[in-house]
């Protein structure tokens, strides 16, 4: 029967890659929606606004934090934040304009 390794108090390493990997999904999701958008305008939309929230909420989970958060997850945090608004930047700018 094979066993299965326990996670203890002191190894926060698959802690991390977890949350890294959480945290940088909708940057993923962000390059996806820049390459995409000009094909597919909404695709940039939805991905925008995914990375714009979910950055959004990274930021609003950390300042509320007891004992305040280190500063390597305040930096993976701005990762999402920043595609999101990259990618409605680039959105908008390829939106005919409706004159």
């Amino acid at each position: 029967m094979p066993t299965t390794p326990i996670i203890l108090a002191e190894n926060y390493g698959p802690l991390y890659a977890i949350f890294t990997v959480i945290c940088l999904s909708p940057v993923v999701a962000g390059l996806v929606g820049l390459i995409l958008v000009k094909r597919w305008p909404w695709v940039g939309l939805v991905c925008g606004w995914m990375g714009v929230i979910v950055g959004g909420l990274l930021f609003l989970m950390f300042l509320t934090t007891t004992g305040g958060a280190a500063p390597a997850f305040w930096l993976v945090a701005s990762f999402p934040f920043v595609m999101g608004i990259l990618c409605l930047v680039r959105w908008k700018t390829l939106r005919k304009p409706s004159s």
